[in-house]
């Protein structure tokens, strides 16, 4: 670290403000992009990449290149220090960029200006550069040690100059922090990208974002002491204003604006990095209209801090404290009659805030009070996590369909978890394909569909968690329909569409349509789009991963064991699912489509018999762990209406109406015998989620 002590900071200072007319620093910041260490194909996905995104600039040492871009991208060519000016008096570019800090002459063609490009790696360094930041339209600065402070001294030299600071990145982490030191941060960023997706990602990070969010006042329609629990304070990085809270309520679909612990106390300290938010199960809302459960946040994760005129700024949280306190329930109505509610700490130093920023002591409320809160006008953002399950060689071509379907439909931070069932060889080769593109892991668990659904889960950290067989691939609009279904908070589950692909191009002529379950698709007898269902069929589910781990995930004495063609292991998720959320819903979405490879060797009478057969085994076990009623509450209007109706269906196809007949005979005779097996057995257990190792994780 080089010595900078002989730096006088403090006679680096701003220079007098600049013209409103248009010297005055802006507030934007733009991205460059680097393509002198680019080439061949690269550079030219790169290039498209730029112009598609609109980023500002492209540096380049090739003047051929630059002449070929189109006008809305800034040229900038790249030159060294002894190129004389008068051989640069011809060039259709923007900016000349030279490594020489003397500009005493004129532009270098009539529409051109001078840029010059620095290394800041000690404090002779630092000091030409200061001056060159006040004299020169254009600087590029390269800072050789990690630490930003020089790049701070840089930026507070320009304030007001007019001159632009364009900071060299390593990478995207890099290009976040530049953008935010000084508040201000650097004008621009010059990335070298090693892919087109780094185009997309800068364009994404110099992108300013205005958070305004659209307050509604909130009238107090009940105050009710409930008792104690547990609430949640929240302690950002940030000093806050005395108007400035967090958005907090127990449903999404509406939130009351909190208050800062920036007004004095009788007892204690102000605390005006804090919120003392609300109970554990509260929602939050965080950037780009996603919520999280307050239980969820973790250090380091932004959150909105809203001050009672509506402008926000992101903030980080530093730590979440969770403690046993009395609890308050306050419910109010919106501007449109809706009831929204928020539970908070009983005690009188908590505050919400009113119109005007008016604090409100949530003891003293009474109904008829006005508070200050927010109501979506459109569907918030759900967060998806994407969970592939898989265990042999002999699917991996329909595996990396689906992984390559879910990558094509995920929003930005939403991840695809590939649980390879205990087979090192494959785990390995997936890696080879996939790369960091997805979170590769071994199932942690007890061998089995079971365990692997379970480890995905444990890895999960959106909201919602979907699953899909690594035989099935999405169909265009899959995830956004699934996103749609979970905005609606009385949703607990979906089951999605699923279309056989068959091998064979068709099912056989015998196969009855009732039994499209058998090989994992929709079968006659489902209910239409927003029906309700006992439980989704395992090929294209969504659980929110809340209720998932609430009900302990899936049980290990149920589904699929390698090739072992049992289930069940989704009817009883959506038996408990249904105890542990009554108030919630499971309902099918047809917009969550796939299509579900289904190869010749099920397409079989050996495979169709026993299939149900361990159907009928499952559904035993399944009875001793949920109970008859539950567990066969589908089964009952299935088996006196759907295969009825079938049989008259199949009367012009004997060996249809056979495989009916047969399929329902096997089904009952395999339940017989899992009910006297599991009578001798004894009853079966039940494997917890998220105790398992994490060393198998990539």
């Amino acid at each position: 670290m080089p010595d900078l002590s002989s730096v006088v900071t403090d006679s680096i200072t701003p220079v007098a403000t600049a013209d409103r007319s248009g010297n005055a620093r802006r507030v934007e910041h733009f991205a460059w992009i680097d393509l002198r260490g680019v080439s061949g194909d690269l550079r030219d996905a790169v290039l498209q990449a730029a112009i598609h995104h609109r980023i500002d600039g492209i540096v380049s040492d090739d003047l051929v290149l630059l002449s070929d871009l189109p006008p809305t991208i800034r040229r900038i060519l790249a030159v060294t220090a002894d190129h004389q000016p008068d051989e640069l008096t011809d060039l259709t570019v923007d900016i000349v960029l030279s490594t020489s800090t003397n500009h005493n002459t004129n532009p270098p063609s009539g529409q051109s200006q001078w840029g010059t490009e620095l290394i800041v790696s000690d404090a002779t360094t630092l000091q030409t550069a200061c001056n060159a930041v006040r004299s020169t339209p254009w600087t590029v600065l390269t800072f050789t040690d990690p630490t930003k402070i020089p790049l701070e001294i840089v930026i507070a030299a320009a304030e007001n100059s007019g001159g632009h600071t364009v900071t060299v990145v390593n990478d995207i982490t890099d290009a976040e922090i530049v953008k935010l030191v000084l508040e201000h941060g650097s004008d621009g960023l010059l990335l070298t990208p090693t892919s087109p997706d780094d185009v997309a990602t800068l364009a994404q990070v110099v992108t300013h974002r205005h958070h305004t969010i659209p307050l509604v006042e909130l009238t107090v329609t009940g105050i009710e002491h409930i008792g104690m629990g547990d609430r949640a304070c929240i302690d950002t990085c940030s000093l806050l204003e005395t108007d400035e809270g967090c958005l907090i309520g127990s449903f999404a679909s509406g939130m009351f604006l909190s208050c800062s612990e920036t007004h004095p106390l009788p007892y204690m300290p102000t605390r005006p990095f804090r919120w003392n938010a609300g109970a554990v199960h509260s929602y939050v809302l965080m950037p780009d209209n996603r919520t999280r459960y307050v239980s969820e946040l973790r250090a380091g994760q932004p959150i909105l801090a809203i001050r009672s005129d509506g402008t926000a700024r992101e903030v980080r949280i530093g730590r979440v404290k969770i403690e046993r306190r009395p609890l308050l329930s306050i419910t109010a109505t919106t501007p449109d009659g809706a009831t929204i509610n928020v539970i908070t700490q009983d005690d009188w130093h908590v505050r919400l805030l009113g119109p005007g920023g008016t604090v409100n002591n949530v003891t003293e409320l009474k109904t008829g009070d006005h508070l200050l809160g927010y109501v979506p006008t459109e569907s918030r953002h759900v967060g998806l996590s994407f969970v592939l399950c898989c265990f042999t060689f002999a699917r991996r071509e329909q595996l990396i369909k689906a992984a390559e379907s879910a990558l094509a439909q995920t929003a930005p931070g939403e991840k695809v978890i590939v649980v390879v069932d205990h087979n090192d060889e494959l785990q390995a080769d997936l890696a080879a394909v996939f790369g960091d593109r997805v979170i590769l892991s071994n199932n942690v668990f007890e061998q089995g569909v079971s365990g692997a659904r379970n480890t995905g889960t444990q890895l999960a950290d959106q909201e919602v968690v979907v699953f899909i067989d690594d035989d099935a691939a999405l169909q265009p609009g899959a995830l956004a329909a699934v996103r749609a279904a979970f905005a609606d908070e009385s949703v607990v589950s979906i089951g999605g569409a699923i279309d056989g692909n068959w091998e064979n191009g068709a099912a056989p002529a015998w196969f009855p349509a009732e039994f499209g379950w058998v090989v994992g698709c929709d079968y006659r007898g489902l209910p239409d789009h927003g029906g309700a269902l006992r439980n989704p069929i395992g090929a294209a589910m969504a659980v929110r991963r809340e209720a998932l781990h609430q009900i302990n995930g899936f049980s290990s004495d149920l589904g699929r064991y390698g090739a072992f063609p049992t289930g069940c292991e989704e009817t009883h998720m959506g038996v408990r699912l249904q105890r542990e959320f009554p108030d919630h819903r499971i309902v099918r979405n047809t917009g969550f489509r796939v299509s579900h490879y289904v190869p010749a060797n099920r397409a079989t009478v050996k495979y169709f018999t026993r299939r149900c057969f361990q159907e009928g085994r499952s559904k035993s076990i399944l009875t001793r762990m949920a109970g008859q009623r539950d567990a066969l509450s589908s089964e009952r209007s299935y088996t006196t209406k759907i295969l009825t109706s079938g049989l008259w269906h199949a009367r012009g196809n004997p060996a249809r109406a056979a495989a009916l007949v047969g399929g329902f005979a096997l089904t009952c005779a395999g339940f017989a015998l899992g009910l006297v097996q599991a009578a001798l057995l004894g009853r079966t257990r039940v494997v917890a989620v998220g105790t398992a190792r994490q060393d198998h994780v990539r």
